[in-house]
């Protein structure tokens, strides 16, 4: 497993769709230098934090989605799945690599908005002071907990259809929130006195917030989708 996680690291780090997002963000970064409208203003790590949780919910999360879908769709129409098809012991490795490299995707790309974040405020004239940054830490943690979640359902969507198209597609109405209001809606006809709104992925920690409810919450919702990823990858046939 270890050949085939640095293989797909590898070619994370060589392809150009990896860094898209980061130069998008320095490209942000220059056309703002010139701005100094909190000067002598003060901002707290906490503050930081704050910003880049609301930053990652509407923009780090679907460049994440974005690299994985086309990184793993790409191997087939490069014939890198053909290629070690013979070397690995089973089919289901290679699906474990791909929810591993996700990871590693989604907390460099926290990083880098944090960077984006931080250097905005001090570009935008603020002194920087340390706050108190636990509380909001553990709900950045959440946050990547989340989008681990979303990028397993990715993984999901790739082993069970092979479709690009498809997964864009759903990344785009995950973090839009339409998946979760269309399960919202056709829950409130079956029934009104049930709130699904509480269980579902986004929605549900929007509404409870952090807490143990929406770790075990997320948590679930990762071993469901990354398990039958898995298990699809481990029954059917290289393509």
């Amino acid at each position: 497993m270890g050949r085939i996680l640095k293989t797909d690291l590898y070619r994370l780090f060589r392809g150009i769709a990896f860094y898209i997002f980061p130069a998008a963000m320095l490209i942000v970064l220059l056309f703002s230098i010139s701005s100094d409208h909190a000067a002598g203003m003060t901002a707290s790590i906490e503050d930081i934090l704050a910003d880049l949780i609301a930053t990652m919910r509407y923009l780090t999360f679907i460049p994440v989605c974005m690299v994985v879908t086309y990184l793993w769709n790409a191997e087939s129409r490069n014939g890198f799945i053909k290629n070690i098809a013979g070397i690995v012991k089973g089919r289901e490795i290679t699906a474990v690599t791909k929810l591993i490299t996700g990871a590693v995707v989604t907390v460099l790309y926290v990083i880098v908005t944090f960077v984006f974040v931080l250097v905005s405020r001090l570009i935008g004239g603020y002194k920087i002071v340390l706050g108190s940054p636990a509380k909001m830490l553990g709900e950045i943690g959440y946050w990547i907990l989340i989008c681990f979640a979303v990028v397993a359902l990715m993984e999901l969507i790739h082993e069970s259809t092979h479709s690009a198209a498809l997964g864009y597609i759903m990344a785009i109405a995950v973090w839009t929130g339409m998946v979760e209001e269309i399960i919202i809606m056709i829950s409130s006809l079956i029934t009104s006195k049930f709130d699904i709104t509480d269980y579902t992925l986004i929605y549900g920690y929007l509404v409870r917030g952090a807490g143990w409810f929406s770790l075990i919450r997320t948590l679930i919702y990762i071993v469901v989708f990354a398990g039958a990823a898995i298990i699809i990858a481990k029954k059917k046939d290289v393509k």
